[in-house]
């Protein structure tokens, strides 16, 4: 979702120049830093600009798709169509130039003179989060955010010249008081088949591991075949519609078959990406025709599955988790520190 700088055949190269963490990835309530360089060779100097601008954008995405038939001398055929709709909720903006607020005009060369430029934008405290789209084009709605630099150019019959980079934006949540609670959560089947899960605390953080601590009771030596974590993120926009992702899917296990009396083992689990929206929720305002999506959150959920050999034996366990956002200026406690390990 972007590697912090731009650099395509329009001549505008805009580059992040303050980043904190890998890629480009921001808190609410953070400056955003980048700079803009115009090679004009690629165009003639003397054309002239209309407008001039630089905007922090912020908007919601979703596809829609509609079926249309065709008849003719053959028959009929039905053609699919997908269009795009893109709602903006935010915009920062700076104008470099305008024309009806100048009184000289400004050709390509002038702009191109100026060699770099830097613009900064401040976040608002609270902002949506971040979320990709759903596969592609897909109706589930997402957010994106991107910092668009254009040319508009005085000639209708020219194109505008233009370029953006894409910003991953996450909210800025405390998660000191959340990171004393552990979790501990367990059942017990038909089968007297009993299992205990302790995890150190209630936050998990990509790109570091956590220890899932378990406890198996099998009195009866029953085939516990598998024992399967999973991690799921949960996108809810108000009644724009829900959607469930898969985080991970692994067996503690490993395969093998399990029959004694008792087990008592510890797993470590990493998060397979850093990409991951924290836990959060937001509310769109009226002004933003938006309200549709409220609530705007993200919510996690660890999912236990027991698989034990024959009918109606397997059992679940569920609990929520809150997904912290990594930082390297912030990295939170080591499992250790957490456990007051020595």
């Amino acid at each position: 979702m972007g590697c912090g700088a731009s650099n395509i055949d329009s001549g505008l190269t805009i580059k992040l120049t303050n980043r904190l963490r890998d890629a480009s990835i921001f808190l609410s309530g953070e400056q955003v830093e980048c700079t803009v360089h115009f090679d004009s060779k690629l165009y003639d100097p003397d054309v002239e600009i209309k407008e001039a601008y630089i905007e922090l954008l912020g908007q919601v995405g979703y596809t829609t798709s509609s079926i249309v038939t065709v008849y003719n001398h053959t028959g009929s055929a039905q053609t699919i169509t997908h269009t795009d709709h893109r709602i903006p909720f935010f915009c920062e903006r700076y104008e470099f130039y305008s024309e009806s607020a100048s009184e000289k005009s400004m050709t390509l060369s002038q702009f191109a003179m100026a060699n770099k430029w830097t613009y900064k934008f401040t976040l608002p405290d609270e902002l949506p989060s971040s979320l990709p789209p759903v596969g592609y084009r897909s109706s589930h709605p997402y957010i994106e955010y991107f910092i668009r630099m254009v040319l508009e150019l005085k000639n209708w019959y020219q194109n505008d010249i233009r370029n953006s980079i894409p910003l991953i934006i996450y909210p800025r949540i405390n998660l000191q008081n959340e990171l004393q609670r552990p979790i501990e959560i367990e059942r017990t089947n038909r089968k007297h088949i009993h299992i205990r899960i302790n995890i150190a605390q209630n936050v998990i953080f990509p790109r570091i591991p956590f220890i899932i601590d378990y406890n198996l009771e099998n009195p009866n030596r029953s085939t516990v075949q598998a024992i399967i974590v999973q991690l799921c993120q949960n996108r809810d926009m108000g009644t724009c519609g829900h959607y469930n992702t898969l985080i991970f899917d692994t067996d503690m296990f490993d395969g093998n078959d399990f029959k004694g009396e008792h087990l008592h083992n510890k797993f470590e689990l990493t998060l397979p990406t850093h990409y991951l929206a924290p836990t959060s929720s937001y509310k769109f305002g009226l002004i933003s025709g938006l309200t549709q999506c409220n609530p705007a959150s993200v919510t996690y959920e660890l999912i236990v599955d027991v698989k034990v050999s024959g009918l109606f034996n397997d059992f679940t366990l569920k609990c929520p988790i809150i997904m912290g956002v990594e930082l390297n200026d912030e990295r939170p406690p080591s499992y250790a520190s957490a456990m007051n390990l020595r």
